[in-house]
């Protein structure tokens, strides 16, 4: 069978592989903790901090799901990311994370070396995936509000750097 995939790859000049895509980045970000993540050379973590309220989104308290704001303990301060860089995103709590990640692709994927990597059937660029403040990978169909996502709250986009340098 591997003969028959091998020879049609041949013969369409195509890629089988990248066709069923690269899941090692939702791998590793099952597998690992956040910190074990940043410390990994094949990956690269960027921290994006929610800010609703702006640009047209609804106005803090306004009884919008997800765009409460919360008060921020010592302790989790203590917790939060140790970063250089931390953007800062306007997103509204109705987007689809589907919708927040091609914005997101749009804006920093040159930067984040997203550019020129095999893109699926929907336009987003493979071997990266979005995190929850709580760690858990987003599931794209899903909406920001699903996770309980607060203003100035923190989520993650992991890239994995597999595809730099081709």
């Amino acid at each position: 069978m591997a003969d028959l995939i091998d020879a049609y790859d041949t013969l369409m000049d195509d890629d089988l592989g990248g066709r069923v895509g690269d899941s090692r980045v939702a791998l590793a970000c099952e597998m690992y903790a956040l910190e074990e993540l940043r410390r990994d050379g094949r990956y690269r973590v960027y921290d994006l901090r929610v800010a609703y309220g702006t640009d047209g989104t609804p106005a803090p308290n306004d009884g919008t799901p997800g765009n409460e704001t919360r008060d921020v303990t010592s302790s989790e301060k203590d917790m939060s990311p140790r970063v250089g860089v931390m953007y800062e995103i306007e997103p509204h709590p109705d987007d689809s994370v589907w919708d927040l990640k091609r914005h997101l692709q749009d804006t920093y994927g040159a930067e984040w070396g997203l550019v020129g990597r095999r893109k699926s059937r929907d336009g987003i660029s493979s071997g990266w995936e979005l995190l929850s403040p709580d760690g858990a990978i987003m599931s794209y169909h899903l909406f920001l509000h699903t996770y309980r996502i607060k203003k100035f709250d923190v989520i993650h986009a992991v890239v994995g750097r597999f595809y730099e340098n081709r």
